[in-house]
């Protein structure tokens, strides 16, 4: 109020002078028109800090006039431009607006008052950072302020929530194992105001969680070798390659994983350890005493006149082939319907083997002494009679020297009508290949054998001869019958081209009917060809 009173006796001063300076004139006619005084418009104003107001100023004239005054603008506070244009200052107060005119004392002023402004209140929250990408399993700090009136920030008490994965009390948020969008929210507690950020939580790629050895478990002849190989375990279940370094708590281990077994019986451990890293695994290997896989005896067989002896040894195979000495026990097999009554056969201890008679094919074994293993040959037994019966009277030959391309049939006198015979004749009933005429056997004179044990007659007749230009093999099948009822064979035996170690034909076949002399039709096949013959004896004695 001093101030505008004061404003007011400043103009009133202002005003005398002019007056004064305009009275008459000096002719004593009309008095000039004068400039009285400036206003400024608007008188008073309150305004916000840094608002603006537009002032003008107007000229006064002695008859009553008024026009647009030119004037120079000032102001105690705030700026103003030289057209009138205001602008207060931020500093709260009262300030006066000044338009003085220009080659006049005349002024005027203006009263603006720049109140202190309210308190700033707040208007929203922001949450930072308003979007992220956060890998599956990680964390993100989220921090919440408050946005006042004035475009200031404050610090408040906010709630956090998140529709996908955690976030805590201090706004640290978790992601969760499932890939996709979410929000992370901040809520004024107690207040209206919130904000949201999204967050994209993308799938954590696979990490290294083991190292793997194949294979887990080995066991090894001493000085054997195996390879092994690493991989990695991966979180997602896949593998990689991965780098390693190996060692061994007994035998050695190259780089490239080649364990080699030490000569020492035992359980070792073969240890692979990511290189760079912590992860390890290990494989058991386990190196054993050479074991015996089998039992090989010498020789592999044996042909014997009746107590005849043979001597067998024996001997273990290791599991790489080499052999060692063993321990076995002897057995051997004994004719379950013995040929001729006789003693057994026997095997000592240490491997001698003594025929006995009956005849027959037997067994001899070696088996591991505290072990499963065994092994086993065949020796046969054969009676001595009959080995140099002529094919017939005159003939050089023997019956069990066939020849090359030529199938004969042969019988003993045993076969024929004879008393102790199956009686009646034996006619050759089928052949495939090229026939002889069918040929009827009959009584011939008896010839002895050539140790004189016995008066049998071997007989042999051609049935099948090989054609000019047979190429590859012919089989010829030979049945003979008996015409005696009651009566049969007892044996049939194959003779082809081959010779054995006393260089003779040897028997290729053997068909034994039990019991003997009922088998009264049977038949037998061989494969011959222009370089295989064969001499094949339907037998009706026991005699073998």
């Amino acid at each position: 109020m001093n101030r505008r009173w004061a404003s007011a006796r400043l103009l009133s001063s202002l005003l005398a002078v002019a007056v004064a300076a305009g009275c008459s004139g000096a002719d004593g006619g009309p008095d000039p028109v004068t400039l009285e005084s400036i206003s400024v418009e608007p008188h008073a104003v309150t305004l916000a800090a840094g608002a603006a107001q537009q002032f003008t100023a107007m000229a006064q004239f002695s008859d009553g006039g008024t026009a647009a005054a030119t004037v120079t603008w000032s102001a105690t506070g705030g700026t103003i431009s030289q057209s009138g244009s205001f602008t207060a200052g931020s500093t709260p107060g009262e300030y006066l607006v000044i338009a003085t005119g220009r080659g006049v004392t005349l002024a005027d002023s203006a009263f603006v008052t720049v109140p202190a402004p309210p308190p700033p209140n707040l208007v929203a929250i922001e949450v930072t950072p308003p979007a992220a990408t956060v890998q599956s399993g990680l964390t993100l700090q989220f921090t919440a302020i408050g946005r006042l009136s004035d475009n200031s920030t404050t610090s408040v008490p906010v709630a956090w929530s998140a529709t996908g994965g955690t976030v805590s009390a201090g706004g640290i948020y978790t992601a969760g194992a499932t890939p996709g969008s979410f929000r992370v929210i901040a809520t004024e507690i107690g207040g209206p105001f919130a904000d949201t950020s999204t967050v994209t939580v993308t799938a954590a790629p696979p990490t290294l969680v083991a190292i793997e050895l194949t294979p887990a478990t080995s066991t090894l002849a001493p000085n054997g070798t195996q390879q092994f190989t690493a991989i990695g375990r991966l979180s997602d279940n896949g593998t990689q390659v991965v780098a390693v370094a190996w060692s061994a708590t007994g035998g050695t281990i190259s780089n490239a994983g080649l364990y080699t077994a030490s000569s020492t019986p035992g359980t070792f451990r073969v240890i692979a350890v990511l290189q760079g890293g912590t992860l390890a695994d290990t494989s058991l290997v386990t190196i054993s005493a050479p074991s015996i896989v089998a039992i090989r005896i010498s020789p592999d067989s044996a042909r014997l006149g009746p107590y005849g002896t043979q001597q067998f040894s024996a001997v273990g195979v290791l599991a790489g082939g080499a052999t060692t000495p063993v321990s076995v026990a002897w057995t051997t097999t004994q004719a379950t319907v013995p040929t001729f009554s006789g003693p057994p056969n026997l095997v000592t201890a240490g491997g001698l083997f003594t025929a006995g008679y009956p005849v027959g094919r037997f067994l001899v074994i070696a088996t591991q002494v505290g072990g499963s293993v065994a092994d086993t040959v065949p020796v046969r037994v054969y009676n001595t009679t009959g080995q140099s019966v002529p094919l017939f009277v005159g003939d050089s030959l023997n019956f069990w020297t066939p020849e090359p391309g030529i199938v004969k049939l042969c019988t003993s006198n045993h076969f024929t009508d004879e008393p102790a015979g199956l009686g009646g004749t034996a006619v050759v009933t089928a052949a495939q290949g090229t026939l002889t005429t069918p040929v009827v056997y009959t009584t011939r004179d008896s010839v002895q054998y050539a140790d004189g044990s016995g008066a049998v007659k071997v007989e042999c007749r051609p049935v099948w001869t090989a054609p000019p230009g047979l190429v590859g093999t012919v089989r010829v099948t030979i049945g003979v019958a008996s015409n005696r009822p009651g009566s049969g064979m007892a044996k049939v035996f194959v003779y082809e081209n081959r010779t054995n170690p006393q260089g003779r034909a040897d028997f290729s076949k053997e068909q034994d009917f039990t019991p003997g002399m009922t088998a009264t039709a049977v038949s037998e096949f061989v494969d011959a060809s222009l370089t295989n013959g064969a001499n094949i004896w339907f037998k009706s004695t026991i005699v073998p």
